[in-house]
């Protein structure tokens, strides 16, 4: 299970290194979202 949220990781760190910091403040908020939402 381990691996496979590393590889998760990995993808999730590649696809936002180029992105402006408006993608990630939209990012994070889509993230507290679904914390508070879903996964609660």
């Amino acid at each position: 299970m381990n691996k496979a949220f590393l590889s998760i990781e990995s993808r999730f760190l590649n696809r936002i290194q180029n992105a402006s910091k408006e993608d990630l403040e939209d990012i994070d908020r889509a993230l507290d979202i679904l914390q508070t939402k879903l996964f609660y």
